[in-house]
């Protein structure tokens, strides 16, 4: 199900609260307003659990990296290009964490 929402300006890195399992996750979301139009790409990834946050930082290349500083460390875990998930509702949970956030931002160069 598609909701749409407008947005008065064209924001140059939004952050969305995740509170739904069906929220279907885009690579990217374009603002037209006029002739100017934005894209902004999925960045990153904030998961919950039990008083503790994950992110899973993505670049502009797509690879993802986990961070949990309770496991990892100062460490970036691998985990993949976002284009090679073929289900992206997978991501909704990451070992047992629920996905609490999007952000998306504009990219740079």
């Amino acid at each position: 199900m598609r909701r749409v929402t407008t947005i008065g300006a064209i924001p140059k890195l939004l952050i969305v609260a995740v509170s739904k399992e069906d929220l279907l996750l885009e690579d990217k979301l374009q603002f037209k307003e006029g002739a100017h139009q934005v894209t902004l790409h999925l960045r990153g990834l904030i998961y919950y659990h039990r008083r503790h946050f994950t992110s899973v930082v993505i670049e502009k290349d797509g690879m993802m990296w986990c961070h949990d500083g309770i496991t990892t460390k100062c460490k970036c875990l691998r985990i993949g290009y976002f284009k090679d998930v073929r289900d992206v509702r997978t991501l909704h949970d990451l070992r047992g964490e629920r996905l609490s956030a999007v952000i998306y931002a504009e990219s740079g160069g």
